[in-house]
């Protein structure tokens, strides 16, 4: 039983040294959390105060029962029946925050002007 457990201790370490310490590697290498930032993109903040947090929530959340209600009148969108309310997911929020500190630039020419 102890080698068994020794065995899949350092199955596990490996696997972690191999993707750079990156548990979500063992999804895909190219994991969001598992890419560096990008040192061209100077971020001006990268955190999202509570009273933002409820801000973003709280508005999205008035919008999403303007369509619940059928008070929507652009895009032809039903009622909805049941339509739960959106609460504020950290993970999700980190994963976001993570991919836009990865972000790429793109020098778009804009034609016309």
């Amino acid at each position: 039983m102890n080698c068994v457990l020794s065995i899949l201790i350092l199955s596990t370490v490996c696997s972690v040294a191999y993707s750079g310490g990156c548990i979500y590697a063992k999804f895909t290498p190219e994991h969001t959390l598992c890419k560096p930032p990008n040192t061209q993109c100077n971020l001006l903040a990268n955190t999202v105060s509570n009273d933002d947090k409820n801000l973003i929530i709280k508005l999205h959340n008035d919008f999403r029962s303007k369509v619940a209600s059928g008070q929507e009148t652009t895009g032809g969108q039903p009622k909805a029946a049941d339509m739960k309310q959106l609460e504020w997911d950290s993970n999700l929020a980190n994963v976001a925050q993570k991919h836009a500190e990865t972000m790429r630039l793109w020098n778009i020419e804009l034609q016309g002007m």
